[in-house]
């Protein structure tokens, strides 16, 4: 019996019972830094900072005030310059989400058409040619690459930028792509279906395409929201980019925690919704896959 929709999603979207563990997580490593923090304190001074802290309170109680605190976005200030963790989360997400919707640009315009083309004749020059290209960015890693690129010069400045920030999402995207398409033309259904007489270009757009950017899709938030975290870290820092990355890694180096709990939340939010939302999308594109719940193509 195929399940229904609403069954399906329920099924396929349990992972997201990470935001729960994300949300114990933040509440219990809170006490951890909290005893990094009070290391050579007075007995006073470490049972204001609990208190403060909400950490003298039952579990329970702490976690339904982290809720509480988590959906009113209130992260409290931060213990470097005072400013709201919000505000200066949202003065240095323009940078960020700047490079990432460019990087996206990036794949929707070059890396599938080019993913395409040399689907169409594994082993051609043109399929070589996007082999040895991702393959060497692949071998390149992030800050290699931005040293490489890096200008001066404002205008190339930019441009180099965000060639490094795309180049790594564009390589991988190519490469899933390609070798999706060209692994479905030699399944069991497109070699039936040449071997019924339909035309391979018929085949090739309407089954091995079809089934390699949905693979493409469902795969992608994975390792395409890891490759831009460490890519904000990387680039970010090479260039001097007051984005995101960039104030994590200053978060860290300045033990400033309330900006370093509230990036790691927001960004594991960020990865949760995205994938529950393309699951739903392809879930209803293909009814076919309701059939088969437990298949996650990574």
């Amino acid at each position: 019996m195929t399940p229904s929709l609403p069954a399906f999603a329920l099924i396929r979207m349990l992972h997201a019972g990470l935001l729960l563990l994300f949300l114990l997580a933040a509440v219990f490593g809170l006490g951890a830094i909290l005893a990094a923090h009070t290391q050579g304190l007075t007995d006073e001074t470490t049972r204001a900072l609990a208190s403060f802290y909400d950490l003298d309170r039952p579990v329970l109680v702490r976690v339904i005030a982290f809720a509480k605190e988590m959906l009113q976005w209130n992260w409290g200030q931060s213990m470097v310059g005072g400013v709201p963790v919000t505000q200066t989360l949202m003065l240095a997400l323009p940078v960020t989400l700047s490079y990432s919707v460019s990087s996206l640009l990036v794949i929707l315009a070059l890396a599938i058409p080019l993913a395409l083309a040399a689907s169409r004749a594994p082993g051609a020059p043109l399929d070589r040619g996007v082999r040895m290209v991702t393959v060497t960015i692949f071998c390149l890693p992030g800050f290699v690459l931005a040293a490489l690129l890096f200008f001066p010069q404002d205008p190339l400045e930019r441009l180099a930028s965000f060639a490094c920030f795309s180049a790594t999402s564009f390589a991988l995207s190519a490469w899933v792509l390609r070798e999706a398409v060209v692994s479905e033309m030699a399944s069991p259904p497109a070699r039936a279906a040449l071997a019924l007489g339909f035309p391979v270009p018929q085949v090739w757009w309407e089954h091995a395409v079809r089934r390699g950017v949905m693979k493409l899709g469902r795969s992608s938030p994975m390792w395409f929201f890891s490759v831009v975290a460490t890519n904000c870290v990387l680039i970010e820092s090479v260039f001097g980019l007051k984005g995101l990355g960039n104030l994590g890694l200053a978060s860290i180096l300045s033990r400033d925690d309330p900006v370093l709990l509230a990036l790691v939340f927001a960004w594991g939010l960020v990865m949760i919704v995205a994938r529950l939302g393309l699951e739903l999308a392809f879930g209803i594109l293909d009814p076919t896959l309701r059939s088969r719940p437990t298949e996650i193509v990574e």
